[in-house]
């Protein structure tokens, strides 16, 4: 591989319990990686490939911050690998607690941020926490990425973000970038998202083409297991069969992990091609496969490809001639 950025999920534990979270975070989740084990992949992976940013991502890392602070400490004075986290801002009590927090982080070698403002995360938190994250990582120079979760029937999309963090134009020119996210039927929007809000369309330039993140954004979780992206689900629920298993750290070391993810067919092919080729084909093939027809991007393909049992089963079949052509 050759300029990832990793991604640690430090933990699974969040003091939100968002309807439309994918990998089923909440207050009472436990699953958190040890400091030794993350400094031990952040070693392994380094020593292995090029890495130009370690992300942490949670559940909500901020929950462990003395933890978060000395990892990014730890890869930034060790290798001169920058940091990258995920929050919700809930910690940012104060305008000076905002500051004493990021200025530590920066000093330890932080330099992006993503938060997360939409009407999900807001059901939790309120926005002055949030507006303090961003005008102070304004003021560090951080890279700033809102994310900003989008169903039919919220009240807040991507371009109220300026308003509601007090944004001026000058903000907006200095690098901030807003995302809409589309939900993925995965974790609690399977259950708490009513399947007509969800947004998706039959034009194929939304999830055709190939996949920006497999390969390029490895996952570890605190169970050990790795993830050729980010987008995958709740691993502590039948971790081998979600997008992009690579294997466990606990049965393989991080090496053989990364090198056979690499050579791997199916993440190849996202890489290259798309999700989306692999599911054209597989209609192609089987026109009796009920497949749902409408998606929202190249992650929405992979769950269907993955979590569609029909198309999972004739996916496998594909890919087994694929490789017998190629021997």
């Amino acid at each position: 591989m050759d300029g990832i950025s990793l991604n640690l999920i430090l933990t699974y534990k969040c003091n939100y319990e968002c309807d439309h979270c994918i990998s089923n975070c909440s207050p009472s989740r436990e699953e958190t990686m040890k400091i030794y084990q993350a400094k031990e992949y952040i070693d392994k992976v380094v020593s292995t490939t090029n890495v130009n940013q370690i992300g942490y991502t949670g559940g909500e890392p901020f929950l462990y911050y003395e933890m978060l602070k000395e990892l990014i400490g730890y890869s930034y004075n060790e290798y001169g690998i920058a940091g990258g986290v995920v929050t919700n801002c809930f910690w940012a009590k104060s305008e000076k607690e905002a500051d004493h927090k990021l200025e530590e982080l920066y000093n330890n070698g932080l330099r992006s941020i993503v938060v997360s403002c939409d009407s999900y995360h807001l059901k939790y938190g309120s926005i002055k926490p949030i507006e303090y994250v961003v005008h102070k990582s304004l003021d560090l120079g951080l890279t700033i990425c809102i994310n900003t979760v989008v169903t039919k029937d919220v009240s807040i999309s991507k371009n109220d973000i300026p308003r509601l963090l007090k944004l001026t134009d000058d903000d907006m020119e200095n690098g901030i970038i807003i995302k809409e996210i589309g939900l993925l039927r995965l974790g609690r929007t399977l259950t708490h998202i009513p399947e007509d809000c969800l947004i998706e369309t039959e034009d194929e330039m939304y999830f055709n083409g190939a996949c920006p993140f497999v390969l390029k954004i490895p996952t570890i979780t605190p169970r050990g297991s790795v993830y050729s992206c980010c987008c995958f689900g709740d691993d502590e629920v039948n971790p081998t069969e979600l997008i992009g298993y690579g294997g466990n750290v606990n049965h393989d070391s991080i090496e053989n992990i990364l090198t056979n993810m690499e050579g791997n067919l199916l993440f190849n092919i996202f890489k290259y091609k798309g999700p989306y080729s692999l599911l054209k084909t597989i209609k192609e093939r089987r026109s009796d496969i009920e497949i749902r027809g409408k998606y929202l991007s190249n992650c929405d393909i992979c769950v269907e490809l993955y979590h569609n049992p029909q198309v999972k089963e004739e996916l496998k079949k594909l890919l087994r001639e694929m490789a017998y052509q190629n021997l």
